[in-house]
């Protein structure tokens, strides 16, 4: 059977008709790809980039502040994030609801956004990450014995302020830590740098959450605030403070360069905008025109 009448029913009919069959004949006459060379050369390509990303890695994991800033901040943050997994039974251990446990959190978050805006506008203004970053941790360190000190019955007010200024000092660390990491590990791009921050404080945001879990259950009549849970909590922030402010010495290598490179094209600058004072010609020759009366 035809796929179509011998007579085309229209002008427009019989063009595409035509079309239809030159590029059919055009198919038919094309000799078949090979992928072989784009396929080499795209295995290459991935190859030479994971290549420079376990180099990246290497250089990294070689950075003694950078090491510091990864293990320590990656722990204090899986402490947090496993404690705002458990508020409900870490609040409710001492005979507060699900709504004061809501509002502790909300009140946390809320306060952790209004201290990152100022700590990031303070940072962009001074450029001293470093010192910004260890004076975040004790605050913090600070506001969390506070939360610890003030977990008892019957003390919602108190406490929910311990959580505010907790978050407040707490959440703004996150800019800090990232800006720091893309100073300390410059050139090394910045998603290899903080990415591998995130990968392990999430690991231990799951082991923190269960510990905790285990922990808040093993404490249920244990006197309060003197709980495992809380002193476990406690001990483990303060090692981590006091390592990254003894230890960290970190050097701001991207503010560094780019203050350098400022410096270069200020200095070029004013270098092309100097007048050329010519040298002074030693001879000045004139030429004397004689006129002749007649």
């Amino acid at each position: 059977m035809r796929d179509k009448p011998p007579t085309a029913p229209s002008m427009s009919t019989k063009l595409k008709h035509e079309s239809e069959d030159s590029q059919r004949t055009q198919q038919s006459s094309s000799p078949e790809r090979t992928p072989t060379h784009d396929t080499t050369a795209d295995s290459t390509a991935q190859y030479d980039g994971l290549q420079k990303i376990w180099s990246d890695v290497k250089i990294l994991v070689n950075n003694k502040d950078y090491v510091v800033l990864w293990v320590c901040f990656a722990i204090a943050v899986g402490i947090f994030n496993g404690l705002t997994a458990v508020i409900n039974q870490f609040v409710g251990a001492v005979g507060y609801s699900n709504s004061d446990a809501g509002f502790a959190a909300a009140i946390f978050v809320i306060c952790g956004i209004i201290g990152t805006f100022v700590s990031t506008l303070v940072m962009n203004r001074t450029k001293d990450y470093i010192t910004m970053v260890r004076a975040m941790a004790i605050l913090s360190n600070g506001m969390m014995l506070l939360v610890l000190g003030l977990l008892y019955r019957n003390n919602r007010g108190p406490l929910l302020v311990a959580f505010g200024l907790f978050g407040l000092t707490t959440l703004p660390l996150l800019p800090l830590v990232i800006e720091n990491c893309a100073e300390i590990s410059y050139p090394v791009p910045e998603f290899i740098s903080y990415g591998l921050v995130a990968m392990l404080l999430n690991i231990f945001s799951l082991i923190f959450t269960f510990v905790f879990q285990v922990l808040i259950q093993v404490d249920r009549f244990a006197p309060r605030p003197l709980t495992a849970v809380n002193i476990g909590m406690y001990l483990i922030y303060l090692v981590l403070t006091i390592i990254i402010v003894v230890s960290y010495r970190g050097k701001q290598l991207r503010v560094d360069m780019d203050s350098s490179a400022a410096g270069t094209t200020a200095a070029s600058t004013a270098e092309d905008r100097s007048p050329v004072v010519d040298a002074p010609s030693s001879e000045i020759e004139f030429t004397a025109v004689a006129t002749v009366e007649p």
